[in-house]
């Protein structure tokens, strides 16, 4: 999931970390992502610990890496994450997961 969005910032001609805890670290928070912002999830009942990240891309839609093995994919907020963007905010839980937002741009 991170060396994905590592691959794409390259892609657009910016250099970020390719861990998904750096990535957070590095990021500017934001309340809500705009396209080709980050969604941000920790380990199970551990805020700190970052484990996911996935590229929001707009109208709802979310493009992840959802792990080794696995196809790249394009889902929708509401069916990866239970609710819809806008009712995620920076610090909420989703399914034991803390939920963080944060850009490069």
């Amino acid at each position: 999931c991170s060396g994905l969005v590592n691959l794409v910032y390259r892609a657009a001609g910016l250099s970020i970390p390719r861990d998904s805890y750096e990535q957070r670290l590095r990021a500017r928070p934001v309340a809500q992502p705009g396209p080709a912002d980050l969604i941000f999830l920790s380990e199970p009942d551990r805020p700190s610990k970052i484990v996911h990240v996935m590229l929001y891309a707009g109208e709802g839609w979310l493009i992840e890496g959802p792990g080794t093995g696995s196809a790249v994919r394009r889902i929708q907020v509401v069916e990866r994450l239970g609710l819809p963007l806008e009712e995620l905010h920076p610090g909420g839980q989703v399914e034991r997961q803390t939920i963080w937002f944060g850009t490069y741009w």
